[in-house]
């Protein structure tokens, strides 16, 4: 009776772990840097390893997303996501010696910035730049889109960065 028992639990052990392992979801595909140009749907991870072996590294939609913030071997501090994985982090990031840590995604802020110059004497502006900047939590609830803030003023012209849009 023992032995029934015990082939009965490793027999629905077994079904159990194999319909796991062969488990058809939705997998993002992701590129170096954590870039995610795709997304397919209806495979096993063992159909994913076949299809596309190392073009992508592939995490499944389901698994949980963070923000992050990475302090690099020189002290640089950046913030980084709102569709992060863990498993992005480890793959990406953790062989490189960042120190990764998960934060509140509502604690810091990334805005495009437009930065632009206007000559006093003509009205005319000189070509734009485009520049990214994080902030953190009390200077993000006074960002918004189209707010200008006057950076520098020279004799002959005005500087400017408008705040164009949060990513």
């Amino acid at each position: 009776m023992k032995h029934i028992v015990i082939i009965f639990i490793v027999a629905i052990w077994s079904s159990i772990s194999c319909k796991k392992e062969n488990q058809k979801t939705c997998w993002n595909l992701v590129q170096n840097g954590g870039i995610i140009p795709g997304q397919v749907c209806d495979k096993s991870q063992k159909e994913m390893e076949e299809q596309f072996g190392n073009q992508y590294f592939f995490v499944r939609t389901s698994e949980p997303r963070y923000c992050w913030r990475f302090k690099q071997a020189n002290n640089n501090t950046y913030y980084y996501g709102r569709d992060v994985t863990q498993s992005m982090i480890d793959k990406f990031y953790q062989p490189y010696g960042y120190e990764s840590v998960k934060v509140a995604c509502n604690s810091f802020c990334t805005w495009e910035i437009l930065l632009r110059s206007q000559s006093k004497i003509t009205g005319q502006y000189l070509p734009t730049r485009i520049n990214r900047e994080t902030y953190t939590t009390d200077t993000c609830t006074k960002l918004f889109t189209g707010r200008v803030v006057v950076t520098r003023e020279a004799a002959d012209s005005i500087f400017t960065s408008t705040y164009n849009k949060e990513f």
